[in-house]
């Protein structure tokens, strides 16, 4: 939004126009802005707040003494509060305190940041110039401490300490990362510089003056702590549907997770049930596969830990379909194994390789799938599988369509 400026001459006022000017507490308006203020309904000895088509913010006491900024900053957060509920009329801002009161631009300006985006003010030239037309609003991390009776005593941010209601001022030219003031604009990206921890609150900011912005936060030269942000779980999730905390996915239950439908923490993959999970649809910790169950798996559809390769049941496997510990071959149910077993056919023993029998004997496809089936079995088709007899061959078939019985009626 364009900030608008206070003329430097006002003579007029419309019937909504409000002439905002600084005052001393015992309302002596003599010199001045004060004493033009006097042409549009300002009484003598109203030292603050409305009076006719004026506002009154008191620089000086009642023995013409500047006050402190504190206090002035107290009465403009009040009179902020009057522009924010009183939209009908428009406040023509005046250079408050800095007249007779002798304060700076540099002391009075940056305490009307924000004041640039309300429609119904307008703000002198030089305040302008310092504080800068652009405001940034958003959310700054800090730590607190408590008294015994639980009240925050002292918030702080890296060795600065800060109060609510206040402005703070950079001196020198900004540089993010060394000097000005830092802050987010989404809640949930400050948590890539503070751990949500008991004791460390948020704060609702308002930056402007000198800007920059690197990534996902600002570094200004003007910040106003607006107030304490009572947060709820929901402010950390950007995703939808999240039961948890820091969610950028959907449907999680947990904390930190940018996928979606994880139960668990910190799971960038998608359907994972547990923790820091990178694939998808595992249930443990730390897969990058997916399918896995078990912690650290790097392959697939894995049951165990720690493997590496692909249907493996056991723990820190390299190969695939490893039902042992420590292998680094494939189809192994020992243990640090190298070479990959031979097979059993029929119970003999072949000196053939899991790939080389398949290869070997393509029909053991086909007897696999009728082994399933109610009808008789064809020996003569399978009579070259090793260790195959009439008698092996109907026992495996009669056990295959026992258990397929079995699973059928706890159906």
């Amino acid at each position: 939004m364009k900030a608008k400026f206070t003329d430097s001459t006002i003579t007029e006022l419309k019937d909504n126009e409000i002439f905002v000017f600084g005052s001393n507490k015992a309302g002596n308006h003599a010199g001045g802005a004060a004493k033009q203020a006097i042409e549009f309904g300002a009484k003598i000895g109203v030292g603050g707040g409305l009076c006719g088509q004026t506002y009154a913010i008191a620089a000086l006491s009642e023995s013409f003494d500047r006050i402190p900024l504190e206090e002035i900053q107290i009465q403009i957060n009040l009179f902020e509060k009057t522009v924010k509920q009183r939209t009908d009329l428009h406040f023509h801002i005046t250079a408050i305190g800095c007249g007779i009161a002798g304060f700076s631009v540099k002391e009075i300006a940056p305490m009307f940041a924000g004041f640039q985006d309300y429609e119904n003010v307008s703000l002198p030239k030089e305040f302008i110039d310092f504080i800068g037309e652009d405001v940034i609003y958003g959310f700054k991390a800090a730590n607190f401490e408590v008294n015994e009776s639980k009240e925050i005593t002292k918030i702080h941010c890296r060795g600065f300490e800060y109060k609510i209601g206040n402005v703070y001022v950079e001196d020198n030219t900004i540089s993010i990362c060394n000097n000005g003031f830092h802050f987010c604009e989404k809640l949930i990206d400050t948590l890539n510089y503070y751990s949500r921890n008991d004791d460390v609150l948020y704060l609702k900011v308002i930056g402007c003056g000198q800007i920059q912005n690197e990534d996902n936060k600002h570094c200004v030269s003007v910040l106003k702590i607006v107030e304490i942000f009572n947060h709820s779980h929901d402010d950390f999730n950007t995703g939808d549907w999240n039961t948890g905390n820091s969610n950028t996915g959907h449907w999680n239950t947990g904390d930190r997770n940018t996928g979606n439908r994880n139960t668990g923490d910190s799971n960038t993959g998608n359907s994972n049930t547990g923790n820091i999970n990178t694939g998808n649809i595992n249930t443990g910790n730390w897969n990058t596969g997916n399918w896995n169950t078990g912690d650290s798996n790097t392959g697939n559809w894995n049951t165990g830990h720690s493997n590496t390769g692909n249907w493996n049941t056991g723990y820190r496997n390299t190969g695939d379909s490893n039902t042992g510990n420590w292998n680094a071959t494939d189809r192994s149910d020992g243990f640090f194994c190298v070479h990959e077993p031979k097979v059993c056919s029929f119970d003999f023993q072949t000196e053939l390789t899991h790939e080389q029998f398949l290869e070997s004997f393509p029909e053991s496809f086909d007897l696999g799938s009728e082994l399933h089936q109610p009808f008789e079995i064809d020996f003569a088709k399978y009579a070259r599988i090793p260790g195959i007899t009439p008698e092996k061959l109907k026992e495996l078939h009669r056990k295959h369509l026992a258990a397929k019985e079995s699973k059928e009626q706890v159906k």
